[in-house]
């Protein structure tokens, strides 16, 4: 074996060149596959090819050679390796969706008393989906009364500044009235 620039050729002086290398579409073979199609990266050490036998991995760094192709067989090639590629994230937004819609629908049997926390909790859980952890957005009204004497007049001053503060320091006795959650 023998190496210029166009790659390293074998006994019959084809040149070769390493699986990576290949724009996908392209077509070659090589001793493992008398015929394939260079379609994609599958990991960091493998290519997908497309072969008579189907689709395969094969490890990136093996050594194949080109075979004659006609430029718009290759165009079609690609083509269709981009239609599936937008097929794939198509599907998976709708998967997402709906697994989306499933954790919804869960949820809601729970908040209306149809099934358990726990039989929540492992269901999410069986599926893989995130937990639930409502957060409800509450609002409250503190409504306090203060009787300052001189000796407080120091923290009356504050008062006007951070008023649950000093009413929590000085006051003996105040209420929180609770709302109605707000959603």
């Amino acid at each position: 074996m023998t190496t210029n620039t166009t790659g390293t050729t074998n006994s019959s002086q084809e040149p070769t060149y390493p699986l990576s290398e290949l724009p996908t579409g392209t077509a070659f073979s090589c001793l493992e596959v008398p015929a394939g199609i260079a379609l994609s990266r599958t990991g960091a050490d493998d290519i997908r090819v497309a072969t008579k036998a189907g689709l395969r991995s094969m490890p990136a760094d093996t050594r194949v050679q080109l075979l004659q192709q006609e430029p718009s067989l290759r165009m079609s090639i690609r083509a269709i390796i981009d239609d599936a590629a937008d097929e794939r994230v198509t599907q998976r937004a709708t998967i997402d969706e709906t697994l989306d819609a499933i954790r919804r629908y869960a949820i809601g049997q729970y908040e209306d008393d149809d099934i358990e926390r726990s039989g929540l909790d492992n269901f999410l859980d069986r599926f893989s989906m995130a937990a639930y952890d409502p957060r409800l957005d509450v609002e409250i009204t503190i409504k306090a009364r203060v009787t300052v004497n001189d000796l407080d007049r120091e923290e009356t001053n504050d008062a006007r500044y951070d008023p649950l503060t000093v009413a929590q320091n000085i006051a003996e006795d105040f209420t929180v009235d609770w709302g109605r959650p707000c959603r």
